[in-house]
């Protein structure tokens, strides 16, 4: 099957697969993934880090503690249409404007407020 030949070539090591969904982040790294494209990884930086280097040293006990700190993070991202959520918490950090383009909406209080608190339960441990 398709997925058996990808498998093959990713056990091989003739293609470097990334995460591109943040809910599959450790599930992908768990199966080789050499990294991801996160947006939420832009709110706890260090603990995504982390938990990269925890899953390369084959430390699961660790990995498996940091991604239930993470997991709320990624399912608050993705409450409403990616940006718009990370964007609101990285405003709210004064790391940017919070606006979106046409047709994507803000987004709104509750999802943003979600946000914040999940990210400061994570980076409180």
């Amino acid at each position: 099957t398709a997925r058996a030949a990808a498998d093959a070539v990713l056990a091989d090591g003739r293609l470097a697969l990334l995460a591109g969904n943040a809910a599959e982040l450790f599930a992908q790294l768990a199966r080789g993934a050499v990294g991801g494209f996160v947006a939420s990884a832009h709110l706890a930086t260090a603990r995504f880090v982390a938990l990269y280097r925890a899953m390369a040293a084959n430390d699961l006990a660790t990995a498996r503690r940091l991604w239930r700190q993470l997991q709320p993070i990624t399912a608050a991202a993705f409450a409403e249409p990616n940006p718009a959520p990370v964007k609101a918490a990285l405003a709210q950090q004064g790391w940017l404007a919070d606006d979106v383009r046409p047709p994507l909406l803000p987004a709104g209080q509750a999802t943003t407020q979600a946000l914040q608190a999940a990210v400061a339960q994570a980076e409180a441990g």
